[in-house]
């Protein structure tokens, strides 16, 4: 096989297995504390934006049709996410979807703007919702898996033990490995 030794194929296996994981843990950390928020245009264009998961505010084209746009807690939803570099490797984020014509976002159960009263929106600037609804979705983006958390651990681990490997054969304290 291109007249690769064995000890060169694996290396470059080892190559690519920690290539793999160090993509995959980069793809689920760059959307950590981040939401994607839709805007839809009246002329039906769909345009997207990201913002920081703990913003209450968000501003589309530069404030033309509304000045600000309020984050509603309870209309967030999941979405996988698997477009540019996570096609390979889709990630979980948190979306949320707003028109032009009001300045809430759109309930995901009726498909239509929220509308809220007096008294819910003096509950929803307190801080403590806020810090609730943070909270509650760091923990539903980052309990997906243990083993992305652990994916920097093993990447060191496994270039330690290639480093090891390469070092013994160098100095030939490893018998050749047969063809």
């Amino acid at each position: 096989m291109l007249g690769l030794s064995p000890t060169a194929i694996l290396y470059v296996l080892i190559l690519i297995f920690c290539g793999l994981s160090f993509s995959l843990w980069w793809s689920q950390k760059k959307f950590k504390d981040k939401m994607l928020c839709y805007f839809i245009r009246p002329n039906k264009q769909k345009i997207e934006k990201w913002v920081p998961a703990y913003a209450k505010y968000i501003r589309f084209d530069r404030g033309k049709w509304k000045e600000k746009y309020r984050i509603d807690p309870k209309c967030v939803t999941m979405q996988w996410y698997d477009r540019g570099f996570n096609k390979m490797f889709p990630t979980f984020v948190q979306t949320l979807e707003f028109r032009w014509d009001s300045v809430d976002p759109i309930d995901p159960e009726t498909f239509e703007p929220v509308n809220r009263g007096p008294e819910e929106e003096a509950t929803m600037e307190s801080a403590e919702d806020w810090q609730a609804f943070n909270r509650a979705t760091r923990e539903g983006t980052t309990s997906k898996s243990k083993i992305a958390e652990m994916l920097p651990l093993i990447l060191i681990g496994l270039v330690a033990i290639m480093v090891i490997f390469v070092y013994w054969r160098l100095s030939g304290q490893i018998a050749a490995i047969p063809r």
